[in-house]
């Protein structure tokens, strides 16, 4: 297996982290809701290429929660082990069946289930905390967050990615 925690990686997720913070705080107004467009989550596509890079958006993650106009305990006690799990067993579950199916689909499903997640997990927050149906906000959540991962992936994480000379799920 490979040696994850070398000094690149390390400064990848340090500036992962840092540009998540940046961006969803520089873009606050439309990062928190039922709709939100966490600009800083493109970051989290480069999970796809290690642990290292999901611990880097769940650290970061509780950073940005401390801002978050709604329930601080609930964002930061409660999604962000939820977040950290769900991720980490996307992966380990994806990088399985790297030998059997195309990465670059593995990639999508990857995408998919973190939009499905934050659907999942900030939906029941909001419903928990603020009263919002669960179903329309779930759908909010998954349509918005998907409309910034997959953009994200394909016009940032992958160039970069392929600059970097970063392998998906090894």
């Amino acid at each position: 297996m490979k040696k994850f925690f070398n000094v690149k990686t390390i400064a990848l997720c340090g500036v992962l982290a840092g540009l998540n913070i940046i961006l969803t705080l520089f873009f606050q107004p439309i990062a928190y809701g039922p709709l939100q467009f966490r600009l800083g989550e493109i970051t989290s596509c480069f999970g796809i290429y290690g642990i290292p890079y999901i611990l880097a958006g769940i650290l970061s993650g509780i950073l940005i929660n401390l801002f978050s106009p709604f329930n601080l305990l609930w964002e930061v006690v409660i999604d962000t082990p939820i977040f950290l799990i769900a991720q980490v067993v996307l992966y380990i579950i994806l990088r399985k069946l790297s030998t059997r199916i195309d990465k670059n689909k593995l990639a999508l499903l990857y995408l998919l289930g973190v939009s499905i997640f934050v659907g999942i997990v900030v939906g029941n927050m909001l419903h928990f905390t603020i009263g919002l149906p669960f179903g329309i906000t779930f759908l909010e959540l998954v349509l918005s967050e998907s409309l910034t991962l997959f953009p994200g992936y394909f016009l940032i994480v992958r160039p970069v990615a392929k600059i970097l000379k970063l392998e998906m799920f090894v």
